[in-house]
Parts: structure tokens; C-alpha cells; sequence
């Protein structure tokens, strides 16, 4: 015998796209990625060199901080910032410093 499933009702709002089913279950960001972006917000906010080099990650509580920063000193200032945020339980600093913009070697001749 086979079991039949209700039909979800679908609505579609004016202009919208395609129709969403109602009491679909929207997304709700887990507590890594809230944690995550709660991160990111509060270092851009610090310093706005951070929001094109550094990006964060977040898994069970481990923030995860990656990307390329032109001093050890902001690479500290980033993990210090960050540090105080509730809910992170360590911090992976994975960050590399780059100095100057050092040119590739020249091959001899």
C-alpha cells in the first residue's frame, strides 16, 4: 500500500521568483557561522585593511583566522581582537605575513 504525502502549499509574493513552500524550514545559521560573521564584522570594524585579506572560519567553537596581512603587528591585532568574542574557545591564528613586495629571483643569465 502506498503512503501518501500531503501537498505543501505554496505561496509566491508579488514580483517575486519562484514559489516557496510554506512552513518550509528557512535557514538558520549555525552557531559556527554566526560566530564566524560576528568575527569578520568585528574585525573589519577594527581595522579595514582586514576585510580584503583576512577570512574566518569557525567549527566547534575554533576560530580558524586565514589570509595574508603586511605585519606581524596586525596579525596580533587581529587575533586580539577577536579574542574576546563569546562562544570561541581557541583561536587557529593561520595568518602569513608578507613584507614589502619582494620581487621573485631573477634567473642568472
Amino acid at each position: 500500500m502506498l503512503r501518501q504525502v500531503p501537498r505543501m502549499a505554496m505561496t509566491r509574493p508579488r514580483g517575486a521568483g519562484p514559489p516557496e513552500p510554506v512552513g518550509a524550514a528557512s535557514h538558520v545559521p549555525s552557531r559556527d557561522d554566526t560566530l564566524a560573521n560576528h568575527a569578520k564584522e568585528t574585525l573589519y570594524q577594527r581595522d579595514f585593511r582586514f576585510s580584503r585579506c583576512v577570512t574566518c572560519e569557525s567549527r566547534d567553537g575554533v576560530l580558524v583566522l586565514r589570509g595574508r596581512v603586511p605585519s606581524y603587528y596586525l596579525k596580533q591585532l587581529a587575533q586580539a581582537t577577536v579574542a574576546d568574542i563569546g562562544g570561541i574557545r581557541q583561536i587557529d591564528n593561520r595568518l602569513d605575513v608578507f613584507v614589502g613586495t619582494a620581487s621573485p629571483p631573477q634567473r642568472p643569465r
